[in-house]
Order: structure tokens, then C-alpha cells, then sequence
């Protein structure tokens, strides 16, 4: 490796260890539970697996409104636990939207290890079913939140001919961090992708860092 191959990949190493540093010792001290972020990625797949079962089409993850519906979903912790009215969620769906539905759900297992419980009771529930299920929808955004009161999850679905998901950069949920040109160097670099195949146009930057997770970006970063 010649010296100008072992600068590079060390200030890529070192965007590494500034990206990843912080949820890497939070990963060490925090419980098996996943993430928001990792929790709405297993929603999505779970949705997807339901609907194929149907013959409906996937839906897209609508990643530019995840966080709107992510803050619906903290805002009925500590407020109600009902639906968005008309004014609440107009603002969310796309100018031409067609159809839309929503789910709400909560629960008060903290220590739940994946999305599997949430989405059973949604589909156990015909209304809630049939809003999964429905084939006119094209996409979701999935918002859920978690606290010691339990896991509150909200799930859009619309339909909308001119809608497509907006990001800046590779991922939409690191817009507007203060890592998100770290973040963009290493995608740029190949060294790290999203966090919700086939789209990955997430990053869930706020997920724990597994030690094979490590392990392949240094294996990236120096060329190994």
C-alpha cells in the first residue's frame, strides 16, 4: 500500500471512528432493542412480506416524511393516543395524493426484540389489515418512538402520482446532522451502505454499531 493510499484510507478510518464513535459506546451499555429507525426498516419489510402474500405491490418507504410521522408518534406519548386529524396530517401527505390510510398502535413492552409483535397486532385487527394490505397504496411513511412508557409506532400510507421520496445527499434521515458530509464521504467511498434494502436510502445513523458492522468498514476503509 503505497503512502499515499495509507493517508487516504486513514482519514477515512478516522470519519469512521467520528461517524460511528458515539452509537458504538452506546452500543456496549444499551439493551438488545432496536432502534427507531431499526424498527420502522423491520415494519416496512414485515409490511412488504404481508402484502406479497396478496399479490399487492411493495410499498415505498416515503423516508422524507418519517420523521413528521416519527414526531406524531412522540406527540401521542405525552398527548392522546388517537389519529392525526385533517389539519395534523394534511401537511404531511403530498399536494396529489389519491388515497391514504393510517394505523396507530402502542405498546408496553419496552424490551421488544423487533417489529414482529406491532405488526401481528395490526394485522390481527380487519381494519388495520385491510389498511396494510390495501393495493391502491403506494407508499408509507412509518414513525415509531420509544420511551420507558412502552413503543408508539404510527403508520402512513398514500397514494400520489408526482410524489417521490426528496433527500439531500445518499440518505434522507441524516439531512441536516452534523455528520451528514462524513456520512456522504463514506458512501461516496463505498464504505458504508443504507440500512433498508433494496431502497437504502436510509442510514438510521442513530442504530447500534454491531462488531462485524466494524468490522466491514475497516475492512472497506483500509482496503484489506
Amino acid at each position: 500500500m503505497n503512502s499515499g493510499r495509507v493517508r487516504r484510507s486513514l482519514r477515512l478510518l478516522l470519519a469512521v471512528a467520528l461517524t460511528f464513535g458515539v452509537v458504538v459506546f452506546q452500543s456496549t451499555a444499551a439493551s438488545a432493542s432496536p432502534s427507531p429507525g431499526e424498527f420502522e426498516s423491520c415494519l416496512l419489510q414485515k409490511i412488504n412480506a404481508s402484502r406479497a402474500e396478496v399479490g399487492a405491490v411493495p410499498l415505498v418507504m416515503a423516508s422524507d416524511k418519517v420523521d413528521q410521522v416519527r414526531a406524531w408518534s412522540e406527540w401521542m406519548r405525552h398527548n392522546d393516543f388517537r389519529h392525526m386529524t385533517a389539519s395534523e396530517r394534511n401537511p404531511i401527505l403530498p399536494d396529489d395524493w389519491t388515497t391514504w390510510a393510517e394505523n396507530i398502535a402502542w405498546s408496553s413492552n419496552v424490551s421488544m426484540a423487533d417489529c414482529s409483535q406491532i405488526h401481528s397486532m395490526f394485522m390481527n385487527s380487519s381494519g388495520h389489515r385491510a389498511n396494510i394490505l390495501n393495493a391502491n397504496q403506494r407508499y408509507v411513511a412509518l414513525g415509531a418512538f420509544t420511551d420507558s412508557s412502552g413503543w408508539w409506532v404510527t403508520e402512513l400510507f398514500f397514494a400520489s402520482p408526482g410524489y417521490h421520496p426528496q433527500c439531500d445527499g445518499s440518505f434522507c434521515d441524516d439531512d441536516g446532522s452534523v455528520f451528514e458530509h462524513d456520512i456522504e464521504r463514506l458512501a461516496a467511498a463505498g464504505i458504508t451502505e443504507g440500512c433498508n434494502p433494496p431502497t437504502n436510502d436510509r442510514y438510521c445513523p442513530d442504530a447500534a454499531v454491531t462488531r462485524g458492522m466494524m468490522a466491514a468498514f475497516l475492512v472497506r476503509a483500509l482496503g484489506l
